[in-house]
């Protein structure tokens, strides 16, 4: 029961904290808050590459591991070592499972390309006047289609 207490206690403080807590002084403003937030596009740009190029290399890794399994399974048919006919559908399978992951690395290449390559949007001049509050017009909705939960 303290225990709970104290968790609760720690919670409310953590509450608390980040209530009180205020942007850095170079981030207040419509403008500081706009390159924070291409700041973030560019980190979570540089993490999908890395999270992009780490799927690569498992599936490459995967690959050379069903070759040297196929590989292993040629090694023991061509010993005589059980059945033939066992050993070869094994080879079969890890020679295509190899090939099917060269295939999911290469995709994952053609994407890594097209990450590597693109740019968050640049950062729009600073507008003159407040034409970012002027009205855009009424909202419609597409003749047909209700909102949801209707």
């Amino acid at each position: 029961m303290k225990a709970l207490a104290r968790r609760q206690a720690r919670i409310e403080r953590r509450i608390a904290d980040l209530r009180t807590r205020r942007l850095p002084e170079d981030i207040t403003g419509a403008e500081g808050r706009l390159a924070l937030a291409y700041r973030h596009a560019r980190e979570a740009q540089a993490a999908a590459y890395q999270a992009l190029q780490a799927c690569r290399d498992a599936y490459l890794r995967g690959a050379r591991a069903h070759d040297r399994a196929a590989e292993a399974h040629q090694r023991a048919a061509d010993a005589g070592s059980g059945k033939r006919a066992t050993h070869q559908q094994m080879i079969e399978f890890h020679r295509a499972a190899a090939q099917a992951d060269r295939r999911q690395a290469e995709r994952v290449t053609e994407s890594i390309g097209k990450v590597g390559t693109a740019q968050p949007a640049a950062q729009p001049a600073a507008q003159s006047g407040n034409q970012a509050n002027q009205p855009r017009g009424p909202v419609t909705r597409p003749a047909g289609r209700s909102r949801p939960g209707r």
